[in-house]
């Protein structure tokens, strides 16, 4: 099935800093799952993930402003 607006969708992540420091990951057999297109996940995720299917992977790097908003020093 590929992903599309209002697919319930589940993946397993792993969440890394552009230094490669492992900040957040799913746990075993507790993947992260949404409906796309309901606002769950951040916009450069969906993003990222729409058009593929079950079992694919990718590696998605996620700009400030399409995840939380600019950066605010």
């Amino acid at each position: 099935m590929k992903i599309a607006a209002n697919t319930f969708v589940a993946i397993d992540y792993c969440l890394t800093l552009d230094s490669g420091e492992e900040i957040d990951r799913s746990q075993a057999g507790q993947p992260l799952t949404f409906i796309t297109g309901t606002g769950q996940i951040i916009p450069g995720l969906e993003k990222a993930l729409t058009g593929m299917r079950t079992g694919d992977t990718a590696k998605v790097t996620v700009e400030a402003a399409d995840a939380y908003g600019p950066i605010r020093e």
